[in-house]
């Protein structure tokens, strides 16, 4: 389920609910009517990328427009298109991490590692764990 049909079926639902309001007005009564913080409607209504449905908001959302939502080929293609772009980027990372230049960034992801998932420094010359006496390793050498 995209964010981009979620946000398509609230304004559908809203304007036509309430077809005199402006849509400040209508986020206000959609956030009343599902018993949503008017924050999270916003971030539905608006589509923000950031703003993934949960299950139970999904399931509340269809109770209150009376169907299911179903993805169409345009949030599939959007979808698709947000995965190539995600790809991308991993691959970049991991050509930083891993490539000619892994001592020199090599630190900058241990620190990204480390504050991101908590784990520890990665030996970049063979790809696994750092040994206890790497642990105290500095940029420096």
């Amino acid at each position: 389920m995209t964010t981009h049909a979620i946000s398509t079926e609230l304004k559908l639902y809203a304007r036509t609910r309430w077809p005199l309001e402006n849509d400040k007005s209508r986020k206000r009564l959609l956030a009343q009517a599902l018993k949503f913080t008017q924050r999270r409607v916003r971030s539905l209504f608006e589509g923000e990328t950031t703003a993934v449905p949960r299950a139970t908001e999904i399931i509340a959302i269809e109770e209150l427009i009376g169907r299911k939502i179903s993805a169409t080929e345009e949030d599939l293609a959007h979808a698709k298109a947000e995965y190539r772009d995600m790809a991308q980027i991993a691959a970049g990372l991991w050509a930083l991490a891993h490539g000619p230049n892994a001592d020199f960034f090599g630190p900058q992801m241990d620190a990204l590692r480390q504050a991101i998932l908590g784990e520890g420094p990665v030996d970049h010359r063979g790809g696994g764990q750092a040994g206890a006496g790497d642990q105290g390793r500095t940029a420096s050498g």
